[in-house]
């Protein structure tokens, strides 16, 4: 689907999810410099930290606690929350890079600009240290409402979920990118943003992380071990599948700045009248 629509009138959530898979379907090219750049040496990174790590003690997986020496279960408690923590802070740097870049993409190509990958990369390093810092404070927001679980820790997630876009291309117009990602974009259009989240997170996850390990598995790469003996869940199909993985949620990342994006342009045009 053109992207010459989205600036004169609301897309439905299909029509948000066909121009997803086009924007990502012509940008293929670039999508993979972004691959080798940022999300391969994350999935690698990640890897290591769990071979290093957790690999030791899948063996004790069902095993009653009780029933452990109780050096072993502290090793084990310790090295698992060594191994969360890290992935914690690895994940918070990798952020802001994986989506990040995108937005400047998709602006870009709405605008008829071509917008190379590492003039996007260039770009987004321009405003990471800002990017951190608005991810802290989601990350303190949060907070409070982990008292609820998981339930109460996606009400943020939710509402703030697209303040790096706002940040990277609308600070000129507001420098609080959660409050312009939530009061401008959520709060006037909550109901159709879940059902756009809903159907392109489920098509693109059934894609990313159920089709993609079927077809690393037939192919045997899932039985190349890298960290571990035999049985090692830390194979080279692991490693790829995470990549290709990353690589094809870049979709979802897609609609959610589109939607962003066509929200701000019809809200724009509503102003200016």
């Amino acid at each position: 689907m053109s992207l010459s629509g989205i600036k004169e009138r609301k897309l439905n959530i299909f029509e948000l999810f066909a121009a997803s898979v086009g924007l990502f379907s012509r940008k293929l090219p670039w999508l993979l410099q972004h691959t080798l750049t940022i999300h391969l040496p994350y999935a690698i990174l990640t890897t290591v930290l769990f071979g290093t790590l957790a690999l030791d003690f899948l063996q004790y997986q069902g095993v009653d606690p009780q029933s452990l020496d109780p050096s072993v279960s502290a090793e084990i408690m310790q090295k698992t929350l060594m191994f969360y923590g890290a992935l914690v802070v690895v994940a918070f740097f990798y952020f802001p890079l994986s989506c990040t870049p995108l937005a400047y993409l998709s602006e870009g190509e709405i605008e008829g600009r071509s917008v190379g990958y590492f003039e996007a990369l260039r770009l987004t390093f321009s405003k990471y240290v800002k990017l951190l810092l608005a991810e802290l404070r989601v990350s303190l927001v949060s907070i409070p409402f982990a008292l609820l679980l998981i339930v109460g820790i996606l009400i943020p997630a939710f509402n703030y979920s697209l303040f790096p876009f706002a940040l990277a291309l609308r600070e000129h117009v507001e420098p609080d990118s959660l409050k312009y990602s939530h009061s401008r974009i959520v709060k006037a259009i909550p109901l159709k943003m879940s059902a756009s989240y809903i159907f392109a997170g489920i098509v693109t996850g059934i894609v990313a992380y159920w089709f993609v390990p079927l077809v690393l598995t037939a192919i045997g790469l899932n039985g190349i071990v890298l960290m571990g003996e035999a049985g090692s869940p830390v194979t080279l199909g692991f490693v790829v599948g995470n990549t290709v993985g990353f690589l094809i949620w870049s979709v979802f990342q897609f609609n959610q700045i589109l939607l962003f994006l066509n929200t701000d342009y019809i809200q724009a045009r509503a102003a200016a009248k």
